[in-house]
Formats: C-alpha cells, sequence, structure tokens
C-alpha cells in the first residue's frame, strides 16, 4: 500500500497528463488549474486528501535509503 500506491498513482497521473495534453494542451491547463483550485478552497476534499498523501509517499519513497533523523538528545549537552 505504501510503495505500489503512489507508484501506480504518479504513472497513471503522468499517462493520464500526457493524453490530455496530446488531445488538448489548454484543457491539460484548465484540468490542472481547477483541481488546484478546489484544493485551495475546500482542504477537507476526500480526492485533495488522496492526491496530497499519495505525494508524501513519493517523497519518502524517494527519501528511502537516506539517513533522515532530526532528533538529537539533549540530555548530555552543558548549558553555557
Amino acid at each position: 500500500m505504501y510503495v505500489c500506491s503512489p507508484l501506480i498513482f504518479l504513472i497513471s497521473a503522468m499517462v493520464f497528463c500526457l493524453w490530455l495534453f496530446l488531445l488538448n494542451p489548454l484543457f491539460l491547463l484548465v484540468c490542472i488549474g481547477l483541481l488546484a483550485g478546489i484544493g485551495m478552497a475546500w482542504r477537507q476534499n476526500l480526492v485533495f486528501a488522496f492526491i496530497l498523501n499519495q505525494i508524501y509517499l513519493i517523497a519518502g519513497l524517494l527519501n528511502l535509503g537516506k539517513d533522515m533523523r532530526v532528533w538529537d538528545s539533549t540530555s548530555n549537552k552543558k548549558k553555557v
């Protein structure tokens, strides 16, 4: 679910955008603008939440092998 779903979503979105671009490039821009406008105006939309979560999962997959720790222990630090 966390590996296959974002990859399938990314590939299908790219194929859909390519198909729309070949059909009519202006229609692609209108659809992207409409989707972005709906997402910004109505943030509790289930579709927008799904798309946003897929983008986060794709970003996480791209950073899978990197060391992403941000927490540091503060117990051994001396006060100045």
